[in-house]
């Protein structure tokens, strides 16, 4: 607060820091007037929220923001994606409860699944369905134990059903999903591209500003023309010129290559509107 004043307090993050600070104070005064106070977990939990403060470090690491930004997101796509997923799951599931079941449990009967316990639930349950079919299909677990002795058991129902649920979730709809997320990710990071060139922009522009202003003060006789003097001995010696120079990525020498540009009678000098605008032309189509 000493150095920023109220700058301080244009942040959101600042004032949650605040508010954090400020409770912790007064219930440590209060814990030692009264002797006990109840839980503020709560505010201790609020400190955790301090961490989101990296977010903004995360433009200092390119590859890492681009793969958080992306993520973020891919997320409204990923909710989607796993709500068609669970539906087309549902789908297989009654399908495979309704006729597959019976035949299951028989073999199981049989003793065909020898010590497994769990393979005669697999089936007797539209969830129980859900969940052996994610366990065998999305997550690759045994699907030939339950799948490869009903398939021989009743290859008519079994093939349309089992085959079936595993191309259309596994080599279909997965990698479908996948598409869209990268997609996702693709159109987050090309959004995320255009704002950092209108973020640059913008403040080409409010440096290109602050510039014209400068370049007034510098044009000492006052007659709007600038010589490369002038602009040179204004680099060197105003301080303000050479931050807002280097904030546009300008170093002296491609002052003298615009100033030639400009120059084309060589009468050596040019007006200060048309230098600053050639500078923001340049640096704007390089960017």
């Amino acid at each position: 607060i000493m150095v920023q004043r109220c700058k301080f307090f244009g942040h959101a993050m600042n004032h949650m820091d605040l508010i954090v600070l400020v409770a912790d104070a007064v219930l440590e005064i209060l814990s030692l007037a009264e002797g006990s106070m109840p839980s503020v977990a709560f505010f201790r939990l609020l400190k955790v929220l301090r961490l989101l403060r990296f977010i903004r470090v995360l433009r200092l690491f390119k590859e890492l923001h681009y793969i958080l930004y992306g993520l973020v997101s891919a997320m409204r796509a990923m909710f989607w994606a796993a709500l068609l997923l669970v539906s087309i799951l549902t789908i297989w599931s009654i399908a495979i409860v309704q006729l597959l079941h019976p035949i299951n449990v028989k073999l199981y009967n049989e003793g065909v699944y020898d010590e497994c316990e769990s393979c005669v639930g697999a089936f007797d349950s539209v969830m129980s369905c859900n969940l052996t079919l994610i366990q065998t299909i999305l997550a690759g677990d045994s699907w030939g134990l339950l799948a490869l002795p009903i398939i021989r058991e009743a290859p008519l129902i079994g093939i349309p059903l089992l085959v079936g649920s595993l191309i259309t979730i596994n080599l279909g709809l997965m990698n479908l999903i996948l598409t869209v997320i990268v997609n996702a990710a693709k159109t987050a990071h090309d959004d995320d591209i255009q704002r950092q060139v209108t973020e640059r922009l913008a403040a080409y522009d409010k440096a290109k500003e602050a510039i014209l202003h400068i370049c007034s003060e510098m044009d000492i006789d006052g007659n709007g023309d600038l010589t490369l003097e002038e602009i040179e001995r204004g680099y060197d010696e105003n301080q303000e010129f050479q931050d807002t120079m280097t904030l546009m990525d300008l170093c002296k020498e491609d002052m003298e290559v615009v100033f030639t540009i400009l120059d084309e009678d060589r009468s050596g000098s040019v007006t200060y509107k048309e230098f600053v605008d050639q500078l923001h032309r340049m640096k704007s189509q390089d960017t």
